[in-house]
């Protein structure tokens, strides 16, 4: 067969087997020495499965080609554990990629929905979110939420938290907020294989501008629109920032969501 019959025949591009040939890893059966054309033989298919099958797996060219006349089940088998760990790992690297572009993507739309609105206070059902959830922070009087949040991120990279996933603050309630409203009682991260997780159900939803810790007024309108319409607010309350470094170049327009669970 000429070399595009035997394309069509194997599945394999005559560029590719054209290079396999130069390369000295899969050879024509005959070659005419006139013309220089390439000539294969049905059976060489048997042959060419071992090259697809190892290629398919992403076994290097050079492998495949040391293995070519000197191969076995055992040195396959070996061959073909050593490329199962690789993806795996690249899968779970797949997975992680995905969970970011997911959840940024969900939190700058939540963000810009909000700004078309006025950035107001207001009651909304919310469904569950999953997150990883950091060390209780130790009371600060600096000032500063540095130290706090970098005793977290040693303890995320011990415990391998993904800390390209949006982080967060969770407080123990509206109380522990209005008080040390720059150092959260905990920081967590939007990471749906972390074992936590705020309930689904009716929350008090809030937006404020400003850089990490910066709520400026926000705590005055909470506990005012509480007051107004006689709300009970219970649980932890929890901070996202949903517009943040990654999508807005001055920090003192950063969005954070802030939002508290209602009775049912």
């Amino acid at each position: 067969m000429a070399i595009k019959e035997f394309a069509k025949f194997s599945g394999v591009s005559p560029t590719t087997l054209r290079y396999w040939d130069e390369i000295g890893l899969f050879s024509p059966g005959y070659r005419d020495t006139s013309n220089n054309y390439r000539y294969y033989t049905p059976d060489q298919i048997i042959a060419l499965d071992f090259i697809k099958v190892l290629s398919q797996v992403g076994t290097p060219l050079k492998t495949i080609k040391d293995m070519a006349n000197d191969r076995s089940p055992e040195t396959t088998l070996g061959l073909i554990n050593q490329q199962e760990r690789r993806l795996d790992r690249k899968m779970r690297e797949l997975v992680e990629t995905h969970s970011i572009i997911h959840t940024r993507r969900e939190l700058i739309s939540q963000g810009l929905l909000a700004e078309e609105k006025g950035l107001g206070i207001t009651t909304m059902e919310l469904g569950e979110t999953l997150f990883a959830l950091g060390p209780r922070n130790q009371p600060r009087d600096s000032g500063s939420f540095y130290e706090s949040f970098a005793e977290f991120c040693d303890h995320a990279n011990h415990a391998q938290i993904n800390l390209n996933l949006p982080i967060g603050g969770r407080y123990d309630n509206i109380g522990s907020f209005t008080e040390t409203p720059l150092v959260p009682d905990h920081y967590y991260v939007l990471d749906s294989a972390g074992g936590q997780k705020r309930p689904a159900g009716r929350y008090l939803v809030g937006w404020q501008r400003g850089y990490y810790g910066d709520f400026g007024n926000f705590p005055e309108r909470l506990a005012k629109y509480i007051k107004e319409y006689e709300l009970s607010p219970t649980g932890p309350l929890y901070v996202i920032y949903a517009l943040d470094e990654t999508c807005i170049n001055d920090p003192k327009n950063y969005l954070a969501q802030i939002c508290v669970r209602l009775p049912d």
